[in-house]
């Protein structure tokens, strides 16, 4: 299965292209691939100004990595954050006081605050909570390489995460975390993605030319059309940035662009307006 259909590289650059970029070129996610969203019209009648809209291509494998795991382990992090709270307030020095989220976080990523505190408590507190504070200081560690290397693959430190809070083999972790992911990539991606069969090209990696691609529509960028070409040849020029590889199948052109269309024209309503629209409803008598 190929997610391309071939075009002669007489056909001038459209809509739909899917372009491999050289390794120099700077693109959001280090993405090596891209698809052209400029629209036909505006290529045809010269208004692009000499720059093409496109947005990076990714694998699922990196997609996964970079930001569903992303997302999930921010998610249960938070939740972690709020279960300390709560075993913090049964705890009889802390419960009358109110501690901010950031002096929550500091406590729990140092293991000398944590021993100090556990030092104070003593007695029944004491037992209760070294075991809780010493999970919740290992589990909220994690969250670092969110904050210092945003965008970084955090598949393995979400893997790690379920497997600190569940218990059981770190690989039974493994496995059930990437079937979770692979359920919902089947059925609820969200709406600033869009999913693709396999891609392969002449350019593909042997390791990723079997894996699905996502088109991540939140992050367009641009490139000189000049710096774009069809020919192989021509690509072995060093200010050539990047090569057609092939082009969106008629019907997945056109429903890519609608998705990023509808991704940046959506009108977010003030909430006081969405809420005199449900009162409206309220009031409504027969």
């Amino acid at each position: 299965m190929n997610g391309l259909t071939a075009v002669g590289v007489e056909v001038p650059i459209r809509q739909g292209d899917v372009f491999h970029l050289r390794d120099g070129v700077i693109t959001p996610y280090s993405a090596s691939e891209a698809v052209a969203l400029t629209a036909d019209c505006d290529f045809a009648n010269e208004k692009h100004f000499n720059q093409v809209l496109l947005c990076p291509i990714v694998t699922i494998e990196d997609y996964m990595a970079r930001f569903w795991a992303c997302s999930r382990l921010k998610a249960a992090l938070s939740k972690v954050l709020g279960d300390a709270r709560k075993a913090l307030a049964n705890v009889s020095s802390f419960g009358a006081t109110t501690y901010s989220d950031s002096a929550i976080k500091d406590l729990l990523a140092d293991d000398h605050a944590i021993s100090r505190l556990l030092a104070e408590m003593g007695g029944a507190d004491e037992a209760r909570c070294r075991p809780l504070l010493r999970k919740y200081g290992e589990l909220w560690r994690l969250s670092k390489s969110l904050e210092e290397h945003p965008g970084s693959p955090v598949f393995e430190e979400f893997v790690t995460f379920q497997h600190t809070r569940e218990g059981g083999e770190l690989e039974s972790a493994r496995r059930m975390v990437f079937s979770k992911f692979k359920e919902e990539a089947k059925k609820n991606l969200p709406q600033d993605v869009f999913l693709l069969p396999p891609i392969q090209h002449q350019f593909c990696a042997q390791d990723v030319v079997k894996l699905p691609r996502v088109v991540l529509l939140r992050f367009p960028f641009s490139i000189g059309l000049d710096q774009l070409t069809c020919f192989p040849c021509d690509f072995r020029r060093e200010h050539r940035g990047g090569i057609r590889v092939g082009r969106l199948e008629q019907v997945c052109k056109h429903a890519v662009s609608q998705r990023f269309g509808h991704q940046f024209s959506r009108v977010g309503l003030p909430a006081a307006f969405e809420k005199n629209q449900l009162s409206a409803i309220d009031a409504w008598e027969e």
